[in-house]
């Protein structure tokens, strides 16, 4: 059953979702800012944000590079 959300909660949803994109950014960014590797930066990922291994990697890689 799909959930209907009225604009003004689309657009809070968004705001969270882009505040929410723009931490782990930070957080991938500071891990290679700080010389730790894509291992360690993933491993903070898991620990920190309580995603799964394989969307920590996702992640990383993603914004790596920056």
């Amino acid at each position: 059953m799909a959930t209907l959300y009225s604009q003004e909660e689309a657009v809070e949803q968004y705001a969270v979702s882009k505040q929410f994109e723009s931490e782990v950014k930070s957080a991938v960014q500071s891990c290679r800012d700080f010389g730790k590797t894509v291992t360690e930066a993933t491993a903070y990922l898991v620990k920190g944000f309580g995603f799964s291994e394989a969307r920590s990697q996702k992640e990383v890689e993603k914004y790596w590079d920056l």
